[in-house]
């Protein structure tokens, strides 16, 4: 027969301190924020898999219209949008600007945007592309994604490509 004293320290044993379950809460809570920022930044980057094809294909129609017309056509970036204000000026008089959205809704809802530039050249300056009738384009490279994943876009030779 166990006694009573015998019993209070086989008890004892048994449980877990208030450090040791502290300790186990924080390591756990470490791995899910560890988890959830890497399934943010899968589900960002399939998002831009299959959006960043509309993004080129609105933009790759610019090149051919600006030979077409013959009009020098400036694509800006407006940041934090999928928006671009497109200008195409003929040389003569007044340039034309409209502002078009290359994204479509469908990619403001994914949080898709174009977030950053960089020029060739290190040079400040806004972040476009413009289109010649009959010379190389020129722009730097343009960030677009969310602060989970991006890819970056920019000019080889007459075409608007991307890393992806």
């Amino acid at each position: 027969m166990i006694h009573r004293m015998q019993r209070l320290i086989l008890f004892k044993g048994l449980g877990f301190s208030l450090l040791e379950l502290l300790i186990c809460v924080c390591i756990i809570s470490i791995i899910s924020t560890i988890a959830l920022v890497a399934y943010h930044g899968a589900v960002d980057s399939a998002a831009i898999k299959t959006g960043l094809p509309w993004v080129l294909g609105a933009l790759n129609h610019y090149p051919q219209a600006a030979r077409e017309e013959g009009k020098i056509i400036t694509v800006e970036f407006l940041l934090g949008t999928t928006k671009v204000r497109v200008t195409r000026d003929s040389g003569t008089g007044e340039p034309a600007s409209t502002v078009v959205n290359v994204g479509g809704d469908n990619l403001l809802k994914k949080k898709l945007v174009f977030r950053g530039y960089k020029w060739p050249d290190g040079a400040h300056k806004p972040a476009s592309f413009t289109f010649y009738p009959q010379s190389k384009p020129s722009g730097g490279k343009v960030t677009f994604g969310t602060a989970f994943a991006e890819a970056e876009i920019w000019l080889m030779g007459n075409r608007v490509v991307s890393n992806l």
